[in-house]
């Protein structure tokens, strides 16, 4: 199994300074390999080009929804695992992207520790 700093994710929501403070959480308990997209074409660009273990993406997105995002990731990279951290909970939405593959749904503002044991326990299916 591989240790978190082997681990690459992937965050991926259009307010940056929520991209930076996710960052500065993930680094500081160990995870080392991070990538950032500001919406959902830079996400896309990112699994294709480089190896990603596990994708944290908000739903609401400037160009790209985190939906159809997700959708792209299980059709094409079934092995990539895929939390949802949104902003905007609606209706049925978390038992349609629950469906759809993703491996939780967290609401912002997110608690540290459930996000940290989300993360855990999606890449343990890996």
């Amino acid at each position: 199994m591989k240790n978190k700093e082997d681990r690459s994710l992937l965050i991926v929501d259009d307010d940056k300074a929520f991209r930076d403070l996710l960052r500065y959480e993930l680094e500081r308990n160990g995870y080392r390999k991070l990538y950032e997209g500001g919406d959902g074409e830079e996400a896309l660009d990112v699994v294709m080009k480089h190896h990603v273990d596990l994708v944290l993406l908000d739903l609401r997105m400037p160009k790209l929804e985190g939906e159809e995002v997700l959708k792209f990731v299980k059709e094409n990279y079934p092995k990539i695992r895929v939390i949802i951290l949104t902003g905007h909970p609606e209706g049925d939405t978390k038992k349609k992207v629950l469906g759809l593959g993703a491996d939780a749904y967290l609401e912002k503002p997110y608690d540290s520790e459930e996000l940290l044991t989300s993360i855990a326990k999606a890449l343990e299916k890996k």
